[in-house]
């Protein structure tokens, strides 16, 4: 009898143990799961735009850093960045669209993408520090910081009404600042675990 009890238990914990290792998500899995949300935040997105066109300067420009958000994760591909792109030309004002041909930027942020993936560095938020408004009531000055896994820039827009729309009509980077990811956490939060 106790053969059979040691038998029986024996065989639930393989079973168990299959059974287990079946249900835990895989690498592929999770690549899978992370590309679906990727999708998702793409048809968002392009769903949000289709809804109406951002009402103010800062949801001009965070909708910009949505896109970039977009560009810079793990799962981007050329043909992705390229739909991007169309999307943030949208944001644009006619003298930034006459200045930057849709090609070589297409080009330009794959290559720079492509870059930043090599060295592990997605952008993981971006948030607005600074918003100025200039004596004109159409135009403003919005300051983000867009934050990457081994930096942070910042980054100061230029935006003007065009046609009843708030567009971008400049941008540029105004500091960057790196750190490892033990500065992100904070040295006492490593030394706490170790």
């Amino acid at each position: 009898m106790r053969k059979f009890i040691g038998i029986v238990i024996g065989v639930t914990v393989i079973a168990s143990y299959f059974i287990y290792t079946k249900n835990l998500p895989t690498t592929n899995n999770l690549t899978n799961i992370a590309q679906k949300n990727f999708d998702q935040n793409l048809v968002d997105f392009t769903t949000q735009m289709e809804a109406g066109y951002p009402s103010t300067p800062e949801d001009v420009v965070t909708s910009y850093s949505d896109l970039l958000q977009l560009a810079y994760s793990e799962h981007a591909d050329t043909e992705d960045i390229v739909a991007l792109v169309e999307m943030m030309r949208t944001l644009y004002s006619s003298e930034l669209l006459l200045l930057n041909d849709a090609n070589k930027q297409v080009i330009n942020l794959v290559a720079d993408v492509e870059n930043q993936r090599e060295q592990a560095n997605f952008l993981l938020q971006s948030s607005i520090a600074r918003v100025e408004y200039l004596e004109n009531t159409d135009e403003m000055t919005i300051i983000m910081t867009h934050t990457m896994t081994n930096f942070k820039i910042t980054r100061e827009y230029y935006v003007v009404k065009e046609n009843d729309q708030w567009k971008i009509f400049s941008f540029k980077d105004v500091g960057v600042e790196q750190f490892s990811a033990s500065d992100a956490l904070g040295s006492d939060t490593l030394e706490n675990q170790a």
